[in-house]
């Protein structure tokens, strides 16, 4: 399956806290380069737009990661708009965005 569709499909089926989409979400963003040196710059740029941003090297990618997290509304438009950010951003560091994660809240129904 396409990486956009998957995408898309995972950002339908985000469920916030207490089904309210106006409520605010952890949301985690990877983003990988080639040197320390632009995943620090890149980490400095984010945590300037208010991310907690940190940095650590990838042995599995043999890259430096610089993930940024942040409390956010998740609609779709909100998520197109990081996206397009995220993509430019890590494309002018020569490096690469690599979507994006939350935390899953399972419901105790379906623990069983």
């Amino acid at each position: 399956m396409a990486r956009k569709t998957v995408e898309q499909m995972a950002v339908n089926n985000i469920e916030t806290p207490d089904g309210d989409p106006e409520v605010e979400q952890s949301m985690e963003f990877f983003l990988y380069f080639p040197t320390e040196w632009d995943a620090y710059v890149t980490k400095s740029c984010l945590m300037n737009l208010q991310f907690d941003a940190s940095v650590h090297y990838s042995e599995s990618s043999d890259n430096w990661l610089c993930l940024a997290k942040k409390e956010i509304k998740p609609t779709k438009d909100r998520f197109l708009e990081l996206k397009n950010f995220f993509e430019r951003l890590a494309r002018a560091k020569n490096g690469n965005y690599d979507g994006w994660g939350t935390t899953v809240v399972e419901d105790e129904a379906d623990v069983a």
